[in-house]
């Protein structure tokens, strides 16, 4: 993952006077994140063994369609499981705990500060910091998504941000505004995979990108 996104984002800040910055962030980032798959991954897979299509009846008390949701907080990034009901979420599975949790960012290399920069540089530093951890984390968590083979487990599964204020669903790979399955409530039939293949790590940034 870490070679592929890199050229891509050294494609997007071609000419850009912050790109070496903004590069090792991204380089930083990606560590980080790489870092953790294992455990990550374990987490995941372990959320769509307990919520899935064939144990829906075992935690989906509502007759509302239960989306297995990785949450996380407005303007924060640590994701963890919960069962999102047309906007009503459960209680966080302690069982599980915190999928990914954030970059420790009292860290520098983790984030870069605006008011190092000169000031016509602050409103493109404070733009990429934000753009670069959602594209790596979004990306990242896409690729486990695969590796997992969560669309086998027949359910939508995606992540939440606060709420209902932004969705991201693993099924397509796509923000909840173009997503097929933002609002899909038949627990009658079991999800099939949606894409044939595997996407690739361009294929998927196009996708992450496409936030509204």
């Amino acid at each position: 993952m870490k070679k592929e996104l890199l050229n891509i984002l050294n494609l997007e800040l071609n000419g850009s006077s912050v790109k070496d910055d903004v590069i090792k962030l991204s380089e930083n980032l990606i560590e980080f994140y790489e870092s953790n798959r294992i455990e990550s991954s374990n987490k995941f897979k372990r959320t769509l063994e307990k919520y899935n299509f064939e144990t829906m009846s075992n935690f989906s008390e509502y007759p509302e369609y239960p989306h297995v949701t990785l949450f996380h907080g407005s303007g924060g990034l640590e994701f963890w499981p919960v069962i999102d009901y047309e906007g009503g979420v459960t209680d966080t599975d302690e069982s599980i705990g915190t999928i990914i949790k954030e970059p420790p960012y009292d860290k520098t290399e983790y984030w870069l500060n605006d008011d190092e920069y000169e000031d016509q540089l602050k409103d493109e530093i404070i733009e990429w910091n934000w753009e670069i951890h959602r594209r790596v984390v979004f990306v990242w968590l896409s690729t486990i998504w695969q590796e997992i083979k969560g669309y086998d487990y027949g359910i939508v599964v995606k992540t939440l941000e606060n709420n209902s204020v932004r969705q991201f669903v693993f099924n397509d790979l796509a923000w909840d505004n173009i997503s097929k399955f933002s609002y899909y409530n038949d627990k009658s039939t079991r999800l099939e995979r949606y894409f044939e293949n595997d996407l690739t790590i361009k294929e998927i940034n196009e996708r992450v990108k496409k936030v509204r």
